[in-house]
């Protein structure tokens, strides 16, 4: 019988923020190539137009990071 490898909360935590990161930098790419401007966005995601420059602004750096740039 095959059992799956415990992992481990480190592993959990590292994963969680991957899958944030990867959150964040889907957001920025999808403001990059669908949206001319941030109130547009912020107004399409229902949130403020700060909330949208502060995610944007994350998933930049997260991209930014990923990429090389």
């Amino acid at each position: 019988m095959y059992y799956e490898p415990m992992t481990t909360p480190t592993a959990q935590l590292q994963e969680a923020v991957n899958n944030a990161g990867t959150f964040f930098q889907d957001l920025y790419l999808e403001y990059i190539n669908d949206y001319l401007t941030i109130t547009n966005f912020a107004l399409d995601k229902r949130i403020t137009e700060k909330q949208a420059r502060q995610q944007v602004e994350i998933g930049r750096k997260i991209h930014n990071q990923r990429t090389g740039k």
